[in-house]
């Protein structure tokens, strides 16, 4: 059976209608990205904008809606007729694109492992004294913390929806049937660490999250997410959370050099 959806018009409710309706109510321009919908099973009403699972069926509306509009006139050369001016033509409503934010992503996914390592070597270092002689030691060092971090992230999504990074970048995870178990959480995580991060390798990891982001800025969603049911969110980052976040990371870059050198 075809998924429901309700959407807002005003302060009422509408719905429920098939999605070719809702795509349909778009194209008339009876509802906008800015328009909040909702479908059984999410927590929240989410800006049809943000829906990144119907993103494609939107994107093709709107250009339909480009090639449809007729491009301005030409200016008018002759006198005006001595008549009452009639009211301007509305100009069609400007509507902005979908928010796939692939650099967004990758600043919040970057703070959550930076951190996470560095605090995870501090406990290793009182538990265990590890002793890290060489440059290949301190490789397969990063690479265990970043394989522990793929079980200490779904705790963060399952308990709120985001980590710290993602909250500084004002990222939010949903699912569309219910509400994300530490499980369903893991089996993203997991899929993150193998496929978008390549375990961690330095110069796979480099060349995996850049396939990675010409993927999602191609399909506007990526695997781990299409799979698992998960929709990604965001909302606009102020200069005052992008700030906090380079002095968090330069105080924990200060600390290292310091730690480095005791």
């Amino acid at each position: 059976m075809e998924q429901e959806w309700w959407y807002t018009d005003g302060n009422a409710k509408t719905g429920p209608l098939p999605l070719s309706d809702l795509l349909q109510r778009l194209g008339d321009d009876r509802i906008n990205l800015d328009t909040l919908v909702w479908q059984p099973g999410w927590k929240e009403w989410i800006k049809l904008g943000n829906v990144e699972e119907i993103r494609s069926q939107v994107s093709e509306i709107l250009r339909e809606q480009r090639r449809r509009t007729p491009p301005p006139l030409p200016p008018n050369t002759s006198p005006a007729p001595e008549a009452v001016p009639s009211a301007p033509a509305s100009r069609p409503t400007e509507k902005p694109y979908l928010q796939i934010r692939p650099w967004t992503r990758f600043w919040a996914r970057l703070f959550d492992i930076y951190v996470f390592s560095f605090i995870f070597g501090i406990i290793s270092v009182f538990l265990f004294s590890p002793r890290i002689a060489d440059k290949g030691q301190e490789l397969l060092f990063g690479m265990l913390a970043l394989f522990v971090w793929a079980f200490v992230e779904p705790a963060f999504l399952a308990s709120f929806g985001t980590t710290p990074g993602k909250w500084l970048m004002r990222i939010k995870l949903t699912v569309r049937d219910g509400s994300i178990s530490y499980g369903r959480a893991l089996a993203r995580s997991l899929k993150v660490w193998w496929r978008g991060l390549g375990v961690g390798f330095p110069l796979v990891a480099l060349f995996i999250m850049a396939i990675g982001a010409g993927r999602l800025r191609k399909n506007g969603i990526t695997s781990w997410d299409k799979e698992g049911g998960f929709v990604v969110t965001h909302e606009r980052v102020g200069w005052l959370r992008g700030l906090g976040m380079a002095l968090i990371m330069f105080a924990f870059l200060v600390l290292q050099a310091i730690g480095s050198k005791m």
